[in-house]
């Protein structure tokens, strides 16, 4: 994880920072592990991975890993069956050459939930974390499949080259879908209305390429690094549904999400859209002095978004430039000081009312910050000012009622005015001293339009201004114990929600919040651990997210887990 400017390494980004996923990689030597865990809502998980080298000379290595997780949910009928496996073989195919191939398959079957509402005026009406405003015989299926083949090659000069490709296919089928829209009456329990819909089935599919080639150089008696690639990918996304969009009251106090009918089928809609995306971009990192580096880039981005259906492009950009640079410097052998500007292009999925792509964010990313490692290298230590000016950020547009069978497949957006972030983010994580480990953060963000009708407001209101994160584990002296927790904290959040019915505005929250968790691990042996968490662990009552007044879901409840880890 990158904490502050992403803009150094990718060109664009947001205040938090970047986090780079990394696949699982075979091992040389053999290794495997089992997990077993029980949760609450009868959660059951099983993990198991096995690595090692697949001939004598360990010139070929592969990897497995496979998963069953079950569970239901605190809201009632919703649940979740996941069945998950991932493979991959990597081969020395000379001293200079790798080959890597790997596959992922997932398929998710359950019963999904958007929240309960809140009262037409905003209100919380103490409706209980369980209930479903949906149909209980609804079913959600969900597959991924994703292969990936890459090459890399060492080059002269510690150079080297890397080459992948990325294929994936996503497809969805939900059964019988519903949600509740409406003007909540509280006393009587009145007001919301349940659309319904037989059947909505959509997938995509994308590829994706990537190369690049990296290395030093000198320069001036200096030893300095480079990067240069080019990058590629398509993405299609497309739905078909069928069946009547049923409205249906409803009565909150008396309603069984278990007792709805089938829906009739009818005449079917559908979308089909297409985005390519296509880019060359170079970076290199100057050694200027003892201590000193400067890092400059650039990227030149191409984008389309076209619909399939009519041939019509609702984007297109060409020759998107993007520049960014940093500048380094040590003050001393365990603190440095840093500066960075990155120019942002980065293309948005929210779909508008046309059924084209919102346009893509532009801006500039300003930041200047301090990193330090103290304690012996034990502890690491940063804060960072940032300021982020972004024109064309998404949020839903409120005249247009969420449908799954409109263009945008549900919720529709606009692109909304320049909007500038200004905030401070601290970090600190390492051992404090031996056995204790420690990470916490704060972050602040202040977000308001900068131009157009709304210039002035509070932007993003439905994100926190104020997040505070701590986490903690202590090795109890001359035991196999590990204990720990954890806190959470972040200020309200809210919404001024337009009526899709009314046209009036209402003021949905969720207050300030602190959370606490504990951990418990117990050291069996050296090859097996037992782990036991809490979450929650004063079952605090509060929304997850403010969407809209007509539903937004709760977080979760006080959840206890137990698991049980094998190495061999």
């Amino acid at each position: 994880m990158l904490q502050g400017a992403s803009g150094l390494l990718a060109g664009a980004g947001q205040p938090g920072g970047t986090i780079n996923l990394m696949r699982k990689r075979p091992t040389a030597t053999f290794q495997a592990q089992a997990d077993a865990q029980l949760a609450s809502w009868n959660g059951r998980r099983v993990v198991g991975d096995v690595s090692g080298s697949l001939t004598a000379n360990g010139s070929v290595r592969g990897r497995l890993v496979a998963l069953v997780d079950n569970s239901k949910s605190f809201v009632d009928y919703a649940f979740r069956d996941r069945r998950a496996v991932y493979g991959i073989v990597e081969a020395d195919l000379t001293d200079t050459t790798m080959l890597e191939a790997s596959v992922q398959y997932q398929r998710d079957t359950g019963r999904n939930h958007v929240g309960p509402p809140f009262a037409a005026d905003g209100s919380e009406w103490g409706v209980r974390r369980s209930a479903l405003f949906a149909d209980g015989n609804n079913r959600d299926t969900k597959d991924l499949m994703m292969t990936t083949l890459g090459v890399t090659q060492q080059l002269a000069g510690e150079w080297q080259l890397k080459a992948r490709v990325m294929h994936s296919e996503n497809n969805t089928d939900s059964f019988r879908y519903a949600y509740a829209s409406g003007e909540l009456d509280p006393t009587t329990g009145d007001g919301l209305r349940l659309s319904r819909q037989r059947n909505i089935i959509g997938g995509s599919d994308s590829n994706a390429v990537d190369v690049y080639a990296s290395g030093p150089f000198h320069l001036f008696g200096r030893r300095h690094e480079a990067a240069f690639g080019v990058n590629g990918s398509s993405f299609r996304w497309a739905f078909r549904g069928s069946g009547y969009s049923i409205q249906m009251p409803i009565n909150v106090y008396t309603f069984d999400p278990g007792s709805l009918g089938d829906v009739p089928d009818g005449t079917p809609y559908f979308n089909d859209t297409k985005i390519t995306q296509l880019g060359a971009y170079g970076m290199t990192r100057f050694n200027l002095a003892d201590g000193l580096k400067l890092i400059t880039g650039a990227r030149v981005s191409n984008y389309k978004d076209q619909n399939l259906l009519t041939g019509r492009t609702s984007t297109e950009e060409t020759g998107v430039v993007s520049p960014y640079a940093g500048l380094t410097y040590d003050l001393t052998q365990q603190v440095s000081v840093y500066a960075s500007y990155s120019d942002i292009f980065r293309p948005q999925t929210q779909r508008s009312a046309d059924g084209g792509t919102v346009a893509p964010v532009v801006g500039a990313n300003y930041e200047v910050g301090v990193k330090g490692e103290l304690l012996e290298k034990r502890l690491n230590v940063s804060a960072a000012l940032f300021r982020l000016d972004q024109t064309n950020l998404a949020r839903p547009d409120s005249s247009i009622l969420p449908d799954p069978s409109n263009a945008c497949g549900g919720v529709c957006y606009i692109a909304a005015d320049k909007v500038v972030s200004q905030g401070v983010d601290l970090g600190l994580s390492g051992e404090l001293s031996p056995g204790w480990q420690m990470m916490a953060g704060y972050t602040f963000v202040d977000s308001k339009y900068a131009a157009g009708e709304l210039s002035g407001e509070r932007y993003g209101t439905w994100l926190p201004r104020h997040n505070m994160r701590l986490t903690t584990a202590y090795k109890v002296p001359g035991t196999d114990w590990t204990l720990g927790g954890n806190l959470s904290a972040r200020s309200q959040i809210y919404r001024d929600d337009v009526s899709w019915f009314t046209g009036e505005t209402a003021r949905i929250r969720s207050g300030a919040l602190l959370l606490v968790g504990l951990m418990a691990k117990y050291q069996i042996n050296p090859n097996a651990e037992l782990v036991m968490t809490v979450s929650n662990l004063f079952d605090k009552t509060y929304r997850a997210a403010v969407e809209t007044k007509y539903y937004s879901a709760f977080g979760e409840p006080r959840r206890m887990s137990i698991a049980l880890r094998y190495r061999f």
